[in-house]
């Protein structure tokens, strides 16, 4: 049975303590989704790489052609990379001497031909993932296989792949006669316009035999179209053939735009294209102020941590080989010596590590960099992954301004039934704040505030709106815990004197009364206001009643 990788499944068996299991299964592949291939000459030809051009070379540690799980590369005469620049030790021989520590890696990014001598039956390969730099590991691919080295036919293709981050991992992949169609690429020239603005979409598809854009019908295989929406619209260009369809979307947003006048501006990346990665950098930060362009005084990183050479003065020196890196993601503070107008502004990505490119941030304007207005909330900003490329025009939203929520979050995640929580959030841009749950008021995008008793589990939802109406929204969940079921545990009566003593498991939440009858219809209270005791505990009191009146029924009760 072939087994290429371990497949690991966790599971976690609630009882009085966490007690947890680890299954581990073989993880066989799917033979009924593989095609028998014969060919002598088998070419990979990368299409993507993980870092994008900036990469700047493809490499692997190895590669494998099997039939029904077991390994024909031993019967490859010879691997070539025709055109490649391989550095010294690290040729295409390496991909078939069965030993990972050894790579193939081509500064010229381009195929290799595998030749076994005589034409063998195929249904699967694998690659093997180098030591090191994960921005080289081909993220899109083409195999194709021949009989004469001449005339090639395709076998597989991959787009997009998400490729393991795990070095000295090996993937494997199963050979077909069939393809779904493939999107290529879908983009749009400009992602963020001005209203009545237009922009350009270009896509590229393969082995499709219809292509459909929406709101156009359909289209040539690959081309473009000037779209000018008039709100933010997200575009879906749709790619089929007989094996079935593929489709990808892109969004282009509509603002309203803004002249913003500030001394100073702020930039601060909030998420890199890696959600994990923490370092930001780029090239070049341009403000703009209409087409023509700004010119800081000086660029600082307060709270940033900057290797030599690499500070935010390489922003503003126009010079893309020249970038700022920092480890700290703090922000960017631009000063143009006086009050000036901008509207808008674009992005120059550095070197290398397409994964420190900023995707999600600020910016915002100040005159004294103590008070700070929000003017631009940019979310999900599809950066290139080429190096040493300037974005489009980013102009800022004006009216159509996104408010930023930074945090939400409760004082404790559980409460007594019938408890409150404190509410606490950092938010940008706001004129109006709103919790569910809460009848408190509201104010300022730094604050905290009381909820209302609860009685049962409860996602609070902070919703912060513009001046303009815009809103945005983040959410904390808060348990509540059982009540202790209200019961007398114990109780004694002293009819002489007019007293009984009962004890019963209360609650810190809540006080209670003591109530008495003598017909079960009207109740009298005997004792109010009795408190609560935390946790479940006991709550004992002596309440006075009424002597002479024949048999009383007593009764505990919340108030």
């Amino acid at each position: 049975m072939l087994c290429p990788k371990p497949a690991f499944s966790l599971f976690a068996v609630p009882s009085a303590r966490w007690a947890w299991i680890l299954i581990l299964s073989c993880l066989t592949l799917d033979r009924a989704a593989a095609d028998d291939v014969t060919y002598r000459y088998f070419r990979f030809s990368p299409t993507s790489l993980r870092g994008g051009a900036g990469a700047g070379s493809v490499q692997l540690a190895s590669f494998n052609i099997l039939h029904q799980g077991a390994s024909l590369i031993t019967g490859a005469t010879s691997a070539s990379n025709p055109g490649g620049n391989n550095p010294p030790a690290e040729g295409v021989a390496n991909l078939i001497d069965g030993n990972a520590n050894t790579k193939w890696l081509d500064f010229n990014v381009l195929p290799f031909v595998l030749d076994f001598g005589a034409a063998v039956t195929a249904d699967t390969y694998s690659f093997t993932t180098a030591n090191d730099a994960i921005e080289r590991d081909p993220t899109g691919w083409r195999v194709e296989g021949s009989l004469d080295n001449t005339n090639w036919a395709l076998i597989d293709v991959r787009v997009n792949y998400a490729t393991s981050t795990s070095r000295f991992t090996t993937e494997f992949f199963t050979f077909s006669t069939t393809f779904l169609p493939g999107i290529n690429n879908f983009s749009s020239d400009n992602n963020i316009i001005l209203n009545g603005n237009a922009t350009t979409l270009r896509w590229q598809t393969s082995n499709a035999n219809t292509v459909i854009l929406n709101g156009f019908g359909m289209v040539p295989a690959s081309g473009s179209q000037v779209v000018n929406p008039g709100s933010t619209t997200t575009y879906t260009i749709t790619a089929t053939n007989p094996d079935g369809f593929s489709h990808l979307d892109v969004t282009v947003t509509v603002v309203a735009g803004a002249v913003e006048t500030y001394r100073y501006y702020r930039f601060t990346a909030l998420e890199m294209r890696n959600p994990d990665n923490v370092t930001v950098q780029l090239a070049e930060f341009t403000l703009f102020n209409g087409g023509v362009q700004l010119n800081p005084t000086s660029a600082s990183n307060p709270g940033g941590n900057n290797p030599v050479g690499e500070g935010p003065a390489n922003l503003i020196d126009g010079n893309t080989a020249t970038k700022w890196l920092d480890r700290n993601s703090a922000p960017v503070v631009f000063d143009l010596g006086a009050p000036t107008a901008m509207t808008g502004y674009t992005i120059t990505t550095a070197n290398d590590f397409s994964s420190r490119d900023p995707v999600t941030w600020l910016m915002e304007g100040s005159d004294n960099q103590a008070t700070w207005e929000l003017i631009d909330h940019v979310i999900d900003f599809p950066t290139t992954d080429s190096r040493f490329a300037e974005s489009s025009f980013i102009p800022v939203a004006g009216s159509s301004l996104i408010p930023y929520i930074q945090s939400f979050t409760a004082n404790t995640s559980l409460v007594d039934h019938g408890g409150t929580v404190n509410l606490s959030w950092v938010s940008w841009g706001g004129n109006s704040w709103v919790v569910n749950g809460v009848s408190n008021p509201l104010s300022g995008d730094l604050g905290t505030v009381t909820s209302d008793p609860l009685a049962a589990p409860m996602t609070f939802v902070l919703t912060v709106t513009t001046v303009d109406g815009i809103s945005r929204t983040r959410s904390v969940n808060v348990d509540v815990s059982t009540p202790p079921t209200l019961r007398i545990l114990q109780y004694s009566v002293d009819s002489d004197t007019g007293q009984i003593n009962l004890t019963w498991a209360s609650s810190a939440a809540h006080s209670y009364q003591v109530t008495s009858s003598t017909d079960l219809v009207s109740w009298s209270t005997i004792r109010a206001g009795i408190a609560g005791a935390a946790g479940g505990e006991e709550t004992s009191t002596v309440a006075s009643f009424p002597v002479g009146a024949g048999y009383r029924v007593f009764r505990v009760g919340e108030e």
